[in-house]
């Protein structure tokens, strides 16, 4: 019978190897194999982690180079590209005292010392129409004002004391044919085609209008100095509403209201009423401003000035005076070749005029100052042709150049600011074509103070829009950084005794079985980027913090309470159930705590409300 000798042997593992046995043969083809692919492996992930890394530099560089391609232009300068030049052969023989652009860029409007208005195409001068205003008889043009660029609105004094208000629009219809469009100018009388007596056989020196839809103020002044203020406002019945007739204000019934003014403003040759109405600026040759209150002036007879100041520096002579857009800056020019910009400032002691800042071109007097209708820019030549573009905001020189070889007769911008007509001589015109993007940004609107219209004193303020086209734009990004830091400062203030306490508490105190799955999820929430929690923030926990903002104060005030009892209960337990609780596991009972009273919390918010209202009323 054989014998079982492998019932006795031992186990494998159990066999002792001899030293040759234990050798691995390390040049067999299976590890150099595996060492090739170890070795390829490893060469593989420190190309890919080198691509990897390259690649995020090269990604923040293109995103910096696209910022920079985006911020650059900002800080450009506008530029002219040359236009057409043409003749208007109607319009030689007589001297132009307005020059306008429509909105479209495509029709321009000429009024002569005659009362003539010609309407001609801005790319080769042709005529589109001739209208004769309705001027009276004896009715010889002495001075002109117009009320804004955007309304149209304009008044003619004349040597025997009156005034007439006239208007010029345009109207935009498209032909059913090819569907071109027709701009149609037109000239109206808002408000009656008579004119208005301001003095009696006295000419008018100087006026200006402010007017709205149904009403108007007109101010003027003759050459002894009297003032004439008188508002005029449409009486409209109820049917006249539904009226078919004419618009306008034609053939209406009008009521006038002369104010009671007992002061004189001695060689005052302007006039200029500020666009709320309140004062009304007298400017004299000799450079003094007088303002007068207009709102008194028809409440009860004024007697003296309000506010008298001069406004020419080092006594030069003053050469334009223009209201910059929105009616609240004065743009005072003087032969000296400067700008500067003055309103009203109210401090602690009184309300003055101001001058806030200066702009300046050559030496040589400025002839000319057009103001943009749509941003705070203005457009001005001196007697040796030389133009420039400012922004009153941010206080910059956006172009300055060198466009005629003489003084322009009169110059006129394009609503949206994009276009350039100059009158070189009676009837000669060039025009332009401005590219003029971001007038209003500098270093110094980003990060310095700047004094904006209405201020008391220069501030950082950062709103980037309102509803008005007068609207004065303010960029300081010293409120949005101060604001970033001073929200990342409360934030750390808050989260990082609660970071630090919590990790302390994960790495010394909480199971390992725990922190294995709380660290991977507090990683991710560090990889989250905080644009995406800010997204989240604004898009569900604003809304929900707003419509449950008692709920969201209850549990400031409930959650401590109930974390604190929670553990003091828990102390109170038997030893042996509460070591029943492996070691470590403790702040799991925790979560069931946290999620009934955040509950409840929301629950109360109701009643402890009623409660605090009733304290606060018995106390009161």
């Amino acid at each position: 019978m054989p014998t079982d000798t492998t019932s006795n042997s031992p186990p494998l593992s159990e066999v002792a190897l001899t030293d040759d046995e234990k050798k691995i043969d390390l040049g067999s083809d299976k590890i150099r194999l595996r060492r090739k692919l170890r070795h390829f492996y490893d060469q593989s992930a420190s190309v890919l982690i080198a691509i990897g890394g390259v690649g995020v530099i090269v990604a923040i560089l293109l995103i910096f180079l696209y910022l920079f391609y985006e911020v650059v232009p900002l800080f450009r300068g506008a530029e002219l590209h040359e236009g057409t030049e043409f003749q208007v052969t109607t319009a030689a023989s007589s001297q132009s005292i307005h020059l306008a652009i429509e909105e479209q860029s495509e029709i321009a409007m000429r009024l002569d010392e005659t009362g003539n208005v010609l309407f001609f195409n801005l790319g080769d001068g042709s005529l589109v129409s001739e209208v004769a205003l309705n001027i009276p008889d004896n009715f010889e043009i002495n001075s002109f004002s117009l009320d804004t660029e955007s309304n149209g609105v304009f008044a003619l004094g004349s040597i025997d004391g009156r005034a007439l208000v006239a208007s010029y629009n345009y109207e935009i219809s498209f032909s059913q044919a090819d569907n071109q469009r027709i701009i149609t100018p037109s000239i109206e009388y808002p408000f009656g085609n008579e004119p208005f007596t301001l003095f009696e056989d006295s000419p008018v020196a100087a006026l200006n209008l402010r007017s709205s839809d149904d009403a108007m103020l007109l101010a003027g002044v003759d050459e002894q100095g009297a003032l004439a203020l008188l508002r005029v406002s449409q009486q409209r019945s109820l049917l006249a509403a539904f009226s078919l007739g004419g618009s306008g204000g034609e053939g209406g019934n009008f009521e006038t209201e002369i104010a009671s003014i007992n002061v004189v403003a001695t060689n005052a040759s302007q006039l200029f009423i500020d666009s709320d109405q309140r004062w009304l600026f007298a400017i004299g040759n000799n450079g003094l401003a007088r303002l007068l209150d207009i709102r008194a002036s028809f409440n009860e007879e004024v007697e003296s000035f309000s506010i008298e100041t001069f406004i020419n520096d080092n006594g030069a002579d003053i050469t334009n005076v223009r209201f910059l857009l929105g009616g609240i800056s004065l743009l005072v020019s003087d032969s000296a070749g400067n700008i500067a910009q003055w309103f009203l400032v109210r401090n602690e002691e009184a309300l003055n005029l101001q001058k806030i800042r200066t702009f300046s071109i050559a030496n040589q007097p400025i002839t000319s100052i057009t103001p943009e209708q749509r941003r705070k820019n203005f457009v001005a030549a001196d007697a040796d042709g030389e133009f420039a573009i400012f922004n009153t905001t941010s206080n910059r020189k956006v172009l300055q150049t060198k466009l005629l070889d003489s003084t322009p007769l009169s110059i006129a911008i394009s609503p949206r600011g994009d276009a350039l007509l100059v009158e070189t001589s009676p009837g000669n015109y060039r025009t332009w074509e401005v590219d003029n993007e971001h007038p209003e940004v500098s270093w110094g609107a980003l990060w310095n103070q700047v004094w904006y219209e209405g201020y008391s004193e220069p501030e950082y303020i950062w709103q980037s829009s309102a509803s008005t086209n007068e609207f004065e734009p303010k960029y300081s990004l010293v409120p949005l950084s101060f604001g970033t830091l001073k929200a990342a400062f409360y934030a750390m203030l808050l989260a990082a005794p609660l970071a630090i306490c919590g990790a302390i508490f994960t790495g010394y105190f909480m199971a390992p079985a725990m922190r294995r799955k709380v660290k991977p999820l507090v990683e991710l929430m560090e990889a989250l980027p905080t644009v995406v929690l800010g997204f989240l923030a604004g898009l569900w926990l604003a809304p929900f913090v707003e419509q449950n903002l008692l709920g969201i104060f209850s549990m400031l005030i409930v959650l401590p309470i109930s974390i604190l009892l929670a553990s003091f209960l828990w102390i109170q337990l038997p030893h042996n159930f509460r070591h029943s609780v492996p070691e470590g596991w403790e702040a799991g009972i925790l979560i069931p705590v946290i999620l009934i009273f955040g509950y409840l919390s929301f629950v109360v918010a109701g009643p402890l409300e009623s409660v605090f209202s009733l304290v606060t009323c018995v106390f009161i």
